[in-house]
């Protein structure tokens, strides 16, 4: 799962997003998330006052740089997120049909570090909320996999013999229900919808969905 945290400049919310979520990735240990930031016309150097306040709460971001938003920042799975400084959205659309949110955040620029401080504050809670559901959705998509396997292996191995158009009927509403935790976790799945078929090809069809679903588990 990926974020991207955008602003104009890429100098001072962006940047303390970045660096917190990073923060929070590395203190726990979690593989499979993470992020970038970056701006649609970034500027040369960090906002000072941010990289003091981010000092403050042990994070260094003194060494990094403002980078320009790319094409190559953005694929189906990546969450983005402005910071509410009236990013230009055709700059967004231009390179993702994705939703973008708005964190509506004050513009630190000129500001005091004691306002600063606050907005810092406020990034940090939004990021550590952020990851929090982030993992929530792995946890689930996680359980659900393994649930589903284990029922399709008992299927498949119970002394009934049972045909594929059998086990498929018996595990198509597991397979409809785990796609939308696929959809959830942003994940790969394949697509199940209703269908007007025979009931031989509706069995066919069934079977064939759940086969997907089992390869884009690795089940």
């Amino acid at each position: 799962m990926k974020f991207l945290f955008v602003c104009v400049h890429n100098a001072g919310r962006s940047q303390m997003a970045e660096a917190f979520f990073n923060d929070e990735v590395k203190k726990k240990s979690l593989k499979n998330i993470s992020c970038l930031s970056a701006g649609t016309d970034p500027t040369e150097n960090i906002n000072p006052v941010a990289v003091n306040a981010m000092k403050e709460a042990g994070i260094d971001i003194s060494k990094s740089s403002p980078k320009i938003l790319t094409y190559d920042m953005i694929d189906s799975e990546t969450k983005i997120i402005t910071m509410g400084c009236n990013v230009n959205p055709e700059k967004i659309n231009k390179l993702t049909d994705e939703n973008v949110k708005d964190w509506e955040l004050p513009n630190p620029a000129g500001l005091e570090i004691s306002e600063v401080r606050k907005i810092r504050d406020d990034i940090k809670k939004r990021v550590e909320k952020l990851i929090k559901k982030a993992i929530d959705k792995s946890q689930l998509y996680e359980e659900s996999v393994d649930d589903f396997a284990l029922k399709f292996a008992k299927l498949k191995n119970s002394p009934r013999r049972l045909s594929n158009a059998q086990i498929a009927e018996s595990m198509y509403m597991s397979t409809r229900t785990l796609q939308r935790r696929l959809k959830d976790a942003k994940l790969k799945g394949s697509s199940i919808g209703k269908s007007t078929s025979s009931r031989k090809t509706m069995s066919e069809a069934k079977w064939g969905k759940v086969v997907d679903l089992i390869d884009s588990c690795d089940i």
